[in-house]
C-alpha cells in the first residue's frame, strides 16, 4: 500500500481519474479550494491518492448545491463538529429533494396511467360507476367573473407549496350541484388535486365514495356543455338525483396530443337513486 500512497498523479492523470477537465483543477487551485500536493520547478502541478477524499466531498457537495466559496470556507476551518453539522444539514437537504423527486415521480406515474386509460376510452359511452372515497386539496372558491381572475387563481393554486409542485396533469376542476342544476356546467367551483398524505394538508376535501354518473368529453372546452347536456340528460331518463359535484380531469392535452379537436376530459357526477 505504501507503493500506492506515494503515487503521484499529473493534472491530466488525476482529471482522467475523477471524469472532470484540466480547467476544473486548474481553477480550484487558483481560487485555493484544492490545490497539487506538490509541484515541481517547472510548475506542473501532481496530487495524490490522500486527496481523493477531499475531491470527493467537494464534488458531492458541489452537486448539493454548496457554491466554491461556502465549500471552501468548511475546508478551510474543518473540524469533527463541523462536518458533522455541515452533512446534518445537507442530509436535511437531499431528503427534500427525495421528495421533491418521489413527487415528480408521482406525477409522471399518474400521467402514464391517464393516458393509457384514455387510449382504451369509448368516448361516447355514458355509464355509472361506484368510487371510493379520495382526498383533495382545494383551491380557494374561485371568481370567474372573468378570465383573468380565473387563470391567475390557476396559477396560485400551482404554485402552492402544499402541492408539492404538483403540474397541470394532477388538477381538477368542480362544478356546484347548484351550478349543475342550473345548467351553468362551465361555472367551475374550485381546483383541485389529489392528495396522498392528508396529514399535510390545511384546506382537505372529502371526494364521497358512491355513485358516479360518468362521461368523457373529446374536443375543446369551447364545446364541453353539449357534453354536459348529454350527461344531464341521462340523469333525468334514468332517474337519478344529483347530490354533489361534478369533477372534471384531463385525461389527453397537449403533452400527449396535438390540437384541441383530440383533447379528452373526463368527467364524474355523484349522484344518487
Amino acid at each position: 500500500m505504501s507503493g500506492i500512497s506515494s503515487k503521484y498523479f499529473t493534472t491530466g492523470e488525476f482529471a482522467k481519474l475523477w471524469g472532470v477537465k484540466k480547467q476544473t483543477l486548474f481553477h480550484y487551485d487558483d481560487i485555493g479550494i484544492f490545490q497539487p500536493a506538490k509541484r515541481d520547478s517547472n510548475g506542473y502541478r501532481y496530487y495524490t491518492y490522500q486527496q481523493f477524499e477531499v475531491f470527493a466531498v467537494i464534488s458531492v457537495l458541489k452537486e448539493m448545491g454548496m457554491s466554491l466559496n461556502e465549500i471552501k470556507i468548511y475546508l478551510d476551518n474543518r473540524t469533527p463538529e463541523g462536518l458533522i453539522e455541515l452533512f446534518e444539514d445537507q442530509v436535511i437537504k437531499v431528503n427534500r429533494e427525495i421528495d421533491y423527486l418521489k413527487r415528480i415521480q408521482q406525477v409522471m406515474k399518474t400521467k402514464i396511467e391517464l393516458t393509457k386509460k384514455a387510449t382504451l376510452i369509448d368516448h361516447t359511452k355514458i355509464e355509472i360507476k361506484e368510487y371510493q372515497e379520495d382526498y383533495l386539496i382545494l383551491s380557494n372558491k374561485l371568481d370567474i367573473s372573468d378570465d383573468l381572475k380565473f387563470f391567475n387563481a390557476l396559477v396560485e393554486f400551482l404554485k402552492d407549496d402544499e402541492l408539492g409542485h404538483a403540474t397541470l396533469y394532477s388538477i381538477g376542476t368542480m362544478i356546484s350541484k347548484e351550478n349543475l342544476l342550473n345548467q351553468e356546467c362551465t361555472k367551475y367551483t374550485y381546483f383541485y388535486s389529489p392528495i396522498t398524505n392528508k396529514t399535510q394538508a390545511r384546506m382537505l376535501f372529502l371526494k364521497p365514495r358512491g355513485k358516479y354518473v360518468v362521461g368523457y368529453h373529446k374536443g375543446s372546452y369551447e364545446q364541453i356543455y353539449k357534453t354536459y347536456e348529454l350527461l344531464l340528460n341521462f340523469i333525468e331518463e334514468k332517474q337519478l338525483k344529483i347530490i354533489g359535484y361534478a369533477y372534471e380531469e384531463l385525461l389527453l392535452d397537449e403533452i400527449s396530443v396535438k390540437g384541441y379537436e383530440n383533447y379528452m376530459t373526463q368527467i364524474m357526477i355523484h349522484v344518487e337513486g
